[in-house]
């Protein structure tokens, strides 16, 4: 079972498209599945909500062998590092949890920029 977050946005939905024929298992998370175009919806299955909500990737991620995930941006919150965390947290839980044996992160790491990075501070955070 292959879980995929945000799959309507920009890279969650390329990731989707190439893999959505593969014949293997799929799972998204998406908060408004209307969104996804109606092949992909007849074909995979869908989890309404979001994944910083403990109980939607504890079901979501239940029996996965593998996650696509990344934080959504939204570039209006008012503290970057806690909205990175409030999505990390749960993620990091139900993966351990749930034995998940492979987990595809987008994050900055590595990117060496200094202590204060912007937006990409929360990253590091979430990395860490």
């Amino acid at each position: 079972m292959i879980v995929i977050t945000t799959p309507t946005g920009q890279i969650g939905q390329q990731v989707l498209e190439r893999i959505v024929d593969s014949g293997k298992p799929i799972r998204v998370i998406a908060r408004d599945p209307s969104r996804l175009p109606q092949r992909v919806r007849d074909r995979v299955e869908v989890f309404q909500g979001s994944h910083d909500n403990m109980d939607v990737v504890s079901k979501a991620f239940a029996g996965a062998e593998s996650v696509l995930w990344l934080v959504p941006p939204n570039p209006q919150s008012g503290n970057s590092t806690e909205y990175y965390l409030n999505f990390t947290r749960p993620a990091c839980q139900a993966i351990q949890s749930l034995g998940v044996k492979r987990v595809v992160g987008v994050s900055s790491l590595g990117r060496g920029f200094g202590r204060h990075a912007g937006i990409l501070t929360a990253a590091f955070e979430m990395d860490a």
